[in-house]
This record gives structure tokens, C-alpha cells and sequence, in this order.
């Protein structure tokens, strides 16, 4: 048939029947294409909602790892070498000692300072020191006690930031290398009479004092905060604590089993910042013991300094200095 004949026939057809054609209804289709319509559709909606959920997911940052809870500083001093210890009296004042020993056990001793919070550091002139041991410093704003291990005889002070040293013939006790602590205050302390200890308070810082009850435990130590706010007794065997205030004593609930005694500080706020083996460092605060955060509960020797901050030494030999509500530095050697 000639194409004219074919196009003529297909347009006679159209016009015809022209509006007579309709979709055909779902309900008329057989069950079994029904059932195939519909989970099409769903897989076809269920694909969408993985590619936009997949869209959204690759337009999200990725995560980014918890930051640190410290800022590092490093501790560079002229000539230094060999295994560094520092040291803080308050946030800003701070020493460091380097001892760089042979294998004979001689040791090059340096001595730094900062008074600016370990931004920058200046090497402090030494006394005549023996060579055998190593060199440690027991901080103060611009004072400071230094020593040498095996020579527990004598030691040197400096009340000038090391520009002059005086020597002092101890009788070898260890009480003078014990780092700072707020065990003395003017307006408490702890008297002794057999098995029992009282707490004692002062009005006056220290003209007159008043026994306060009920008695604390044997052996029993007052921890103040930086503040002068917070006043506490601490006892051994076992580690207990009372609040202290002028009417009288307060026992605490029971501490975490374990608690160092010799570990524990005043923290402010009515806190007590502990050590306790198996868990950390940590603070005690209305009857619950909170981790300081990661790493830094892996700490040891914690201690509030004169100005509230806290001090941890680090299993690294780095050491951090901070506070519950203000930021962490760590110092680390070069």
C-alpha cells in the first residue's frame, strides 16, 4: 500500500475515535498487576528516601574527634637537656629544673623561672651544687627552696627570684620537700589530745580560739580553700572529712573507698579535689565523686595552688596546670 494510503487511514482512524479512550482503572487491572503496581511504587519511595538521605548525610561535616582539654606550652630554656621537672606556685609563677646524667650518676644541673604562665622562661644562675644527684626545686612566686637527691643535709633558698641563694643545714627530715599545701590557715587548725582531734577556729585570725564539736578523727589534718571559704578536717584509716564552720564540725558522707588523705585538697565551691587509685582524679562535691574529664583523670599529685588553680603531674612526665572553670596548659619539654 502506497504511504499516502497508510497516513490517510490513520487520520480517518483518528478522528473517528477522537475522546473515546480513557485510562483504564487500578481497580480493573487483574489482582496479581496490582500488587506488582504497588511494590513498584514502594520500592520506587523507598529508593528516593535512601538517596536523599544519603544526599543529606554527604552534605554533613564530618565528625571531628573531642578536642583536647589543655593547650600545650613548651618549656625552652638555654642550654637545657635531659629529664625535665616543673613546678607552680600560682598560675603564673613557675620553675623548672633539667638534669642531664651519665651514666656515673653526674648530673649537669640547669634552673629556670617564668612569671608569666610558661609563655617564656629565663635560666637562673645556681649555687655550687654537687654533681651527684639530680636537682629538684620546691616553687614559690619569687622564692624558691632548690636541692640536690642524696644531699638531704643542705639546701638553698632564694627569696629574690635567684639572684642571691643562702644555704640551710636541715637535719635531713623530709618535711622541707614537700610542695606547697593550704594546711595552715590563721583562722583554723587541728589540736591533738590522745585519740582524739578537735577542730579549732579563730575569729581573730589566730589572737583567740574555740574548740568546736564534735571531735574529728585521730591524725586528722585542716584543708583550706584558696579562698579562705571552705575549711575542712581530713583523718585517715579510714579517709573521712567535716566541713568546718564557726558553730562546728560537719561530717561528710563517706568518701570514695580508697581516697588518698595526703592526696586530697580544698577546691572551692565546697569541693575537695582527691586522688582515688583505680579511678582517677576527680573532685567530691555534695556526696558525688566526678572525674575530671579524659585524660586529665589519669593524673597524679593533684594540688590547689595559692591562687585555687590545680596542678597534675601526667604518666608522661608533662605537667598541667588549670582549674574546674578555667583553661588547662600543659608543659611539655622541647
Amino acid at each position: 500500500m502506497p504511504d499516502t494510503l497508510v497516513e490517510d487511514e490513520f487520520a480517518r482512524f483518528a478522528e473517528a475515535f477522537t475522546g473515546t479512550f480513557r485510562p483504564l482503572p487500578v481497580e480493573a487491572l487483574p489482582r496479581w498487576r496490582r500488587a506488582r503496581r504497588r511494590g513498584a511504587l514502594w520500592i520506587a519511595g523507598l529508593g528516593a528516601a535512601l538517596v536523599a538521605a544519603l544526599s543529606l548525610n554527604a552534605l554533613q561535616p564530618a565528625a571531628r574527634p573531642a578536642p583536647a582539654p589543655f593547650t600545650d606550652r613548651v618549656v625552652r630554656l638555654e642550654g637545657a637537656r635531659g629529664e625535665m621537672a616543673a613546678g607552680f606556685a600560682d598560675r603564673s609563677d613557675g620553675w623548672v629544673t633539667f638534669n642531664d646524667c651519665r651514666a656515673g650518676g653526674d648530673c649537669a644541673h640547669v634552673l629556670g623561672r617564668t612569671t608569666d604562665g610558661g609563655r617564656t622562661w629565663r635560666r637562673v644562675a645556681l649555687p655550687q651544687l654537687p654533681a651527684q644527684g639530680r636537682l629538684w626545686a620546691h616553687p614559690g612566686p619569687a622564692s624558691a627552696i632548690i636541692g640536690v637527691t642524696g644531699s638531704p643535709t643542705t639546701v638553698w633558698e632564694t627569696n629574690d627570684g635567684g639572684r642571691t641563694w643562702r644555704s640551710i643545714v636541715t637535719d635531713g627530715t623530709s618535711a622541707i620537700f614537700e610542695p606547697p599545701s593550704r594546711e595552715i590557715s590563721g583562722s583554723w587548725k587541728v589540736t591533738h589530745d590522745g585519740l582524739e582531734s578537735h577542730a579549732m577556729h579563730s575569729p581573730d585570725r589566730g589572737s583567740t580560739w574555740r574548740r568546736l564539736e564534735p571531735a574529728v578523727g585521730a591524725e586528722a589534718e585542716v584543708r583550706v580553700s584558696a579562698d579562705d571559704r571552705d575549711a575542712w578536717v581530713i583523718a585517715a584509716q579510714p579517709t573521712r572529712a567535716w566541713r568546718l564552720t564557726p558553730e562546728g564540725t560537719e561530717a561528710e558522707p563517706e568518701l570514695p573507698a580508697g581516697a588518698d588523705p595526703s592526696m586530697i585538697s580544698a577546691v572551692g565551691e565546697g569541693g575537695l579535689l582527691m586522688l582515688v587509685p583505680g579511678r582517677g582524679v576527680g573532685v567530691w562535691r555534695g556526696g558525688t565523686f566526678t572525674l575530671l574529664p579524659a585524660p586529665l583523670h589519669e593524673a597524679t599529685l593533684p594540688m590547689v595552688l595559692s591562687d585555687g588553680a590545680i596542678t597534675l603531674s601526667m604518666p608522661d612526665g608533662s605537667l598541667i596546670v588549670g582549674g574546674e572553670h578555667a583553661e588547662w596548659v600543659r608543659y611539655t619539654r622541647p
